[in-house]
């Protein structure tokens, strides 16, 4: 999102337009590694958490979960207990799922640590990690989230195929040494998803 104003816009149309069945995810890119990213204004950090306030399911980085609740970054325990804290307080009370992502319980591990709202409880999915990062990883793990929520799958499930997926991903982009500004090479591999 570009600014304050079209998150505002965003989310009066999810209020506008929003059914029973309806299932929104929002994904609130806003930084990484412990920044802001640097287009992001105090303002725009403001809206996107005003935006993630419509949300059923949010999909937030430590970083953005830090700018969510209004912390500083290195205060936030990253151990099992620190991260099931972190997407408890993020859930607004239970009222909201939230995937905390990049969440590693060892070195050799990393997935997401998720809170559902239906059970009122936290679980952690790991895969395999991968010893290479690319951009567009958070993106495609929101995507595939939010597709497998779509088809009925509930919360952990979902967290769990979008992990495994952009492991997959991430272990074939990294053998065909793509180089890491170019992101993952996941079209290829989207027939996977269809089982």
């Amino acid at each position: 999102m570009g600014s304050e104003a079209q998150m505002s816009v965003v989310a009066d149309f999810i209020r506008d337009f929003r059914k029973d069945d309806t299932i929104v995810v929002v994904d609130p890119v806003m930084g990484d590694n412990g920044q802001a990213y640097k287009t992001y204004t105090p303002a725009m950090c403001t809206g996107m958490w005003r935006l993630a306030a419509v949300a059923d399911v949010i999909t937030p980085n430590l970083t953005e979960a830090a700018i969510l609740l209004g912390e500083p970054y290195e205060r936030l325990k990253t151990d099992e207990a620190g991260s099931r804290e972190i997407v408890e307080r993020l859930s607004l009370n239970g009222q909201r799922s939230v995937v905390l992502t990049g969440y590693s319980e060892t070195p050799e591990t990393v997935g997401a640590m998720c809170f559902d709202c239906k059970s009122g409880k936290s679980k952690a999915v790991q895969v395999e990690r991968v010893p290479q990062n690319f951009h567009g990883t958070g993106d495609l793990f929101a995507s595939v989230l939010t597709g497998a929520l779509m088809q009925g799958k509930d919360l952990v499930p979902s967290a769990k195929q979008a992990a495994e997926f952009v492991r997959v991903c991430v272990e074939r982009t990294a053998a065909e040494e793509i180089p890491k500004r170019n992101g993952v090479d996941f079209e290829p591999l989207l027939k996977l998803l269809m089982k």
